[in-house]
């Protein structure tokens, strides 16, 4: 990935990365085996990665972050029109920091008083604060570092419709473990599954 800029100065990150992975599981293996009626537990271990695959699929495919996880946003330099578009939602607030090379080549820590963070807006913002200006940089690549945590904080947060679409997605993979059924087509993704997931995907930044 390069880096882009938009008419109005926004930046779009060069690279990103998960770089602290996600401990929350949106569906459990015993709540999927009760609501489908699976009574043994010879089949935990394949549902239990069926169900994150499943949800690695929807994160991919919406284009968001489900479940809380630390990720790092690479830039070449600060945004001119003086707004970083975080391109993993939901932000979680509070949990942005940014560092960044100086003009001689030091790695310095942007204090939080030169920016604001918006993680109600989808997708969140850190913009500058009133009467604030972006240090100047190193002149290399990559010597912005935006770092954000970004997902859903509890289960529950997690909309309705998205979880509906993981369990579909996993039952589908439970009842038609191969592509293909004698004498019938089986869809690799049933299209009630990114019905669901279109409800809530993340397009591009604004």
């Amino acid at each position: 990935m390069t880096t882009t800029m938009s008419q109005n100065g926004n930046l779009a990150p060069a690279g990103l990365k998960r770089t602290v992975a996600p401990t929350l599981r949106i569906i459990s293996v015993s709540a999927f085996k009760l609501h489908h009626n699976v009574p043994d537990d010879d089949t935990d271990t394949l549902i239990e990665e069926y169900i994150e695959a499943a949800t690695d699929f929807a994160e991919q495919y919406q284009r968001r972050c489900f479940r809380d996880s630390t990720w790092q946003a690479l830039y070449d330099c600060f945004p001119s029109g003086g707004v970083f578009y975080v391109p993993i939602p939901p932000l979680i607030a509070d949990s942005v920091s940014i560092t960044y090379l100086d003009e001689a080549g030091a790695s310095q820590t942007l204090a939080s008083s030169v920016y604001t963070v918006d993680a109600i807006s989808q997708p969140g913002r850190v913009a500058l604060a009133y009467g604030q200006s972006w240090p100047s940089t190193y002149g290399q690549i990559g010597a912005v570092t935006l770092q954000f945590d970004a997902g859903y904080e509890t289960v529950a947060a997690v909309p309705a419709r998205t979880k509906q679409a993981i369990r579909k997605l996993v039952s589908h993979w439970v009842e038609n473990k191969e592509p293909m059924i004698v004498g019938t087509v089986v869809a690799k993704v049933p299209l009630s599954v990114t019905d669901l997931l279109d409800q809530d995907r993340f397009v591009s930044y604004r």
